[in-house]
């Protein structure tokens, strides 16, 4: 039985000076595209994604790709979005708990919550009370991340880009 792996993007470099929140309606009108809209729309580009599409062909290993949902650098990240798309997230983790052999996740490592101030260790936090300390998860970050000790903790691999512009983003994918 080939190996099943949970993928999903969920990316803001949050603000804390900007006043107001990123909105749902943030993520819809630049990225916000569920399962197999997604892979169809960023699986064959310079994306995370991409690269864990490749790892996946090449190892024979079915995927469920939840969502990719990206919204430019803005203020902090409203708990209703932050709720509807982690949530997204977990729920398939939740669904497919038994069938998981790991989480792949394309982040991008400064996201600050109207709630927290470490939106990917919340989301790697909720993920692991699902999937409990075994499950093999990896993120992929951008280059000027703020890789928090609960992000390190809490992830099996963390690993940035390397370039600037980001032009290695599918390799970072695969290398994950």
């Amino acid at each position: 039985m080939p190996h099943h792996v949970l993928t999903a993007e969920f990316a803001h470099e949050s603000n804390t000076f900007k006043k107001g929140f990123t909105v749902l309606d943030d993520f819809r009108s630049e990225t916000y595209l569920l399962g197999e809209a997604a892979i169809a729309e960023r699986g064959d580009a310079n994306t995370e994604l991409a690269g864990f599409l490749d790892a996946a062909r090449e190892a024979g290993w079915k995927v469920t790709h939840v969502i990719s949902a990206h919204a430019g650098p803005g203020a902090r990240v409203a708990r209703a979005a932050f709720e509807d798309i982690a949530g997204q997230i977990c729920s398939a983790a939740t669904a497919n708990r038994a069938a998981l052999n790991g989480i792949l996740l394309s982040l991008h490592g400064a996201m600050v919550t109207e709630f927290c101030e470490d939106g990917e260790g919340e989301l790697l936090r909720r993920l692991r009370a699902i999937v409990g300390p075994e499950m093999p998860i990896a993120v992929s970050l951008d280059l000027h991340a703020n890789c928090t000790p609960l992000m390190c903790e809490l992830a099996d691999v963390v690993l940035s880009y390397k370039t600037y512009p980001h032009i290695d983003m599918r390799e970072r994918g695969l290398q994950a």
